[in-house]
């Protein structure tokens, strides 16, 4: 809208803007305020909007959350579970899709405190998604928190929690895949001694002991794009592990 205006201006026409004018933001002569973004969101038409029958009205809500996030000063982030949680839930995976995204770009802005506290319980439940699109945009989005939290992030957090996930007794097939892909993209940022220590290595090689031939496929497939970042120690290993 803003690129309409701007055109307008430029080539010398006037702009008519015709909008609801009963919400908060606008006085009776016309001119319009910044609002208290909090109140409006927590409630009004925004949060009948979240809960529209119309899937388009919601996605429009869902792409809109980064900003309006941004733009709270961090006032919103108390509400993150009740806007982005509920969010989650959609039906509609595209939705859920931009849910995720948000989380991790609302990770990398806030930093890691704000992340562990308030954003990592809703961000790790791509894992347990039923739509395989949704648990790709999550496995994407962690390239915005690992840029942002580094290298230490990705070894003290993230693996221990891929392993946790794994360890849980009814993780499906589905999880696991979704588990091992996870790994391949830290496996992009670790250095051999990295890898080869107690961090990715054991946990892809147990991972290639799956029942499964498709995950044990998958973590191969897994292993042969970051194969180059392991040493000879962490390639013997790999190679004894296979030949077995």
């Amino acid at each position: 809208i803003i690129t309409i205006i701007d055109n307008a201006l430029e080539n010398g026409y006037t702009v008519a803007w015709a909008s609801d004018v009963s919400e908060d933001g606008f006085t009776s002569s016309g001119i319009g305020v910044v609002p208290d973004i909090e109140r409006i969101v927590k409630g009004s038409d925004y949060a009948r909007w979240m809960k529209d029958e119309n899937a388009d009205v919601r996605h429009g809500v869902a792409k809109s959350m980064y900003q309006i996030f941004i733009s709270s000063d961090g006032n919103l982030l108390t509400s993150t579970n009740a806007l982005l949680g509920n969010l989650q839930k959609d039906t509609q995976y595209r939705i859920r899709e931009i849910v995720y995204t948000t989380l991790a770009k609302l990770g990398a802005h806030y930093g890691l405190e704000t992340f562990k506290t308030t954003i990592e319980p809703l961000f790790f439940n791509y894992i347990t998604d039923n739509v395989s699109s949704v648990r790709a945009t999550g496995i994407s989005s962690l390239k915005f928190l690992i840029e942002k939290f580094g290298v230490n992030w990705i070894i003290n957090t993230l693996i221990p929690k891929l392993q946790s996930f794994l360890q849980q007794p009814k993780t499906s097939y589905l999880n696991r895949l979704c588990i091992i892909n996870s790994l391949a993209v830290c496996g992009n940022y670790l250095e051999s001694k990295q890898l080869n220590n107690d961090f990715l290595l054991p946990f892809l090689l147990k991972c290639f002991k799956d029942k499964i031939l498709k995950l044990k496929f998958v973590t191969i497939k897994t292993i042969q794009k970051i194969y180059k970042n392991f040493d000879s120690n962490g390639k013997e290993k790999i190679t004894s592990s296979i030949k077995r």
